[in-house]
C-alpha cells in the first residue's frame, strides 16, 4: 500500500483502504495487489473515492468473471468511454450494476455494453435509468414473446446462431438497425415496441438511430489502454493536483515513520487504560479525594 500510494500520488492510507474494499468483496490477496494500481488510477480519472472505485471494479469482476489482472483494461475502457462520451465513470458504473449481470450472462462482451451505455448517456439517458433500459432491451432479445419473435422474424433478424448461442450484441443490433431505417416513425416505433415493450423501448430506439458511426467512434475509443493514466495524469495537474501529491506524500510519510514506533505507543495506550481500569476499583471516597486534589 505503501509503495502504490506513492506511485498512484493518493497517500498509502487510501491505498490501504482500497485494498480493504477489494478484499471485502472476496478477492484474494494476490488479486487485490494485481487490481489496485488500475483501482486508483480509476479512482483518479473518475474524480472518486478510492471504496467507490474498489466497489465499481469488484462489481465489474465478480460480474464477468474476470480475473483480477484485468483491473487495468476496466479501469481504462470506462475512462475512455467517459472521455468519448457526456458520461462519467460513476454514471457508467450505476448503469452497469444494472445491465452487467445479464449481458454477462448471455455471453456478451463487456465492450458493448460499455459503448451502448456510453451512446445512451449522449442521448441524455444515463446512470441506473440506462442500464436497466439496456438490461430490459437484451433480456427481450434473450427471451422475446410470441409477437416480438415474430416480428424479429418478419424483419429477418437472427437472435441466436445454428448452435443456439446468442449473437454478438453489436451484430444484433446492425440488424436492427439496417431493418428499421427505411420504415417511417410509426412503422419503426410500432415495430420496436412490439419486440421490446415500453422500457426498453428507449434504449432500443437511440441504439438503433445513432448505429453506426456513433457506435464505432465510441467503440473505438475504448481500445485506448492508457486512457484511465492519461486522465488521472491530467487531474494531477496544477495547483488541485499539487495539494493531492503534498497529501499523498505526507500520508505515506507519516504512516511510514510511525511504523517503528506502533507496538510502544500501543503499550503506552494499553498501559493508560490500565491505570484508568485500576482506579476504578478504589473506594468511592478516595477517589474523590484524588480528583479533588
Amino acid at each position: 500500500a505503501r509503495e502504490l500510494g506513492a506511485q498512484q500520488l493518493r497517500g498509502a492510507g487510501e491505498a490501504a483502504q482500497a485494498q480493504l474494499e477489494l478484499a471485502k468483496a472476496g478477492l484474494s490477496v494476490n488479486d487485490v495487489i494485481a487490481a489496485t494500481p488500475g483501482v486508483l488510477d480509476m479512482a483518479a480519472a473518475g474524480g472518486m473515492g478510492l471504496a467507490e472505485s474498489a466497489e465499481i471494479a469488484a462489481n465489474t469482476m465478480n460480474a464477468f468473471g474476470l480475473p483480477a489482472s484485468e483491473m487495468p483494461g476496466i479501469a481504462n475502457m470506462l475512462a475512455a468511454a467517459a472521455n468519448a462520451s457526456s458520461v462519467d465513470i460513476s454514471d457508467l458504473a450505476a448503469a452497469m450494476k444494472m445491465s452487467g449481470a445479464v449481458f454477462a450472462a448471455n455471453q456478451q462482451p463487456m465492450d458493448d455494453m460499455v459503448t451502448s451505455l456510453a451512446m445512451l448517456g449522449n442521448a441524455g439517458l444515463k446512470g441506473s435509468d440506462a442500464g436497466t433500459s439496456l438490461k430490459t432491451m437484451m433480456m427481450s432479445l434473450a427471451a422475446p414473446t410470441d409477437a416480438a419473435y415474430a416480428a424479429l422474424n418478419s424483419m429477418n433478424i437472427a437472435v441466436y446462431d445454428g448452435s443456439g448461442n446468442m449473437r454478438g450484441f453489436s451484430d444484433i443490433l446492425n440488424d436492427l438497425a439496417l431493418s428499421t431505417a427505411n420504415m417511417n416513425d410509426e412503422q419503426r416505433n410500432a415495430a420496436l415496441s412490439t419486440i421490446f415493450g415500453s422500457d426498453a423501448i428507449r434504449a432500443a430506439s437511440i441504439l438503433t438511430r445513432d448505429y453506426g458511426k456513433s457506435w464505432d467512434d465510441i467503440s473505438d475509443a475504448l481500445g485506448d489502454g492508457s486512457a484511465a493514466s492519461k486522465v488521472a495524469g491530467a487531474r494531477m495537474k496544477g495547483i488541485a493536483g499539487a495539494v493531492e501529491y503534498f497529501k499523498g506524500s505526507l500520508d505515506s510519510f507519516l504512516i511510514g515513520s510511525a511504523l517503528p514506533f506502533l507496538e510502544m505507543v500501543g503499550s503506552m495506550i494499553r498501559g493508560g487504560a490500565d491505570l484508568l481500569t485500576s482506579f476504578s476499583s478504589i473506594p468511592v471516597p478516595i477517589q474523590q479525594a484524588v480528583v479533588a486534589f
